[in-house]
């Protein structure tokens, strides 16, 4: 949550408690939707040290309620997609 400025991260902590399925069922859907967005930026990346730099420092203290609705939205499709899948974050 560090890497989302305060409001936004506010907003996104609203959308896990509303959330029926749990936090931590949504919540590795959120970590993916978040990964997505900046896939190209980390493939572009040539080792581990350039990847955790990218990930320490995203450009992401303007976001607010539109990159979090973008970001649960992808969360939901993926979890839309995959949460019924055999063996998928088996337990």
């Amino acid at each position: 949550m560090r890497e989302i400025p305060l409001r936004a991260t506010i907003r996104l902590w609203d959308t896990y408690l509303s959330e029926r399925n749990g936090f931590f069922r949504f919540h590795g859907y959120v970590c993916a939707a978040f990964l997505r967005m900046w896939s190209k930026q980390l493939q572009a990346e040539k080792d581990f040290q350039g990847i955790m730099i990218l990930l320490q420092n995203l450009p992401t203290h303007s976001w607010g309620d539109q990159q979090i609705c973008e970001l649960t939205a992808d969360a939901y499709s993926l979890m839309a997609v995959f949460d019924g899948a055999k063996n998928h974050l088996t337990e």
